[in-house]
């Protein structure tokens, strides 16, 4: 192969690979279920609101790849507003769900190519497909009312003064899956 079509090539692969998503760090392997203990996560999904959720005791330390039990390993479902959301940097959409007392938690949908191998990853692939058919997120938040149902896995982030944060740090993380029209609405309220 000659010199300038093995420059060529190595261009076309470092273009090709800064196409890809920008993936995170802290607890990654967590988030986006491709840490050793993600096959523990139950499939039954539970039911449950974001007061409840956000009354769970903040766990310390958080581990980096181990999941906390019995939090991080359970699906939940919570019916809420989507109220704001964007593209994070660590190309997750940031998802901010308020109940109709304003109190709020994140959901957070990983890029597919971030959670590639993960025992999630068809259900992040589905839900990230769905939530893009409804809107487009960009590197800023955008403000809406949107009735949702979302269903993901507990998972306890470190406090970094995000958007929606909930006191004790849980979010919905990954995102298995998103409907845009769930069976009970959440009450009407104006952010």
């Amino acid at each position: 192969m000659s010199y300038s079509r093995t420059i060529f090539c190595a261009v076309s692969f470092v273009s090709a690979m800064s196409l890809h998503a920008q993936c995170g760090t802290d607890r990654w392997p967590v988030k986006t279920g491709s840490d050793p203990d993600a096959s523990l996560v139950s499939r039954q999904v539970v039911p449950t609101t974001i007061a409840y959720l956000r009354s769970i005791p903040a766990p310390r330390p958080l581990p980096q790849t181990g999941r906390l039990a019995p939090v991080e390993e359970t699906i939940y479902s919570v019916t809420a507003t989507l109220i704001a959301f964007k593209s994070d940097s660590d190309s997750d959409y940031h998802l901010v769900l308020a109940d109709d007392e304003g109190r709020t938690i994140i959901a957070e949908i990983p890029s597919p190519a971030c959670s590639n191998g993960g025992v999630f990853s068809p259900d992040i692939a589905t839900a990230r497909a769905v939530f893009e058919s409804k809107v487009t997120a960009t590197s800023q938040f955008k403000t809406v009312a949107i009735p949702v149902e979302i269903r993901g896995v507990g998972f306890f982030d470190f406090l970094q003064g995000q958007l929606g944060v909930a006191p004790n740090g849980i979010e919905l993380h990954p995102v298995t899956a998103i409907n845009f029209a769930p069976i009970a609405a959440p009450k009407s309220r104006r952010w």
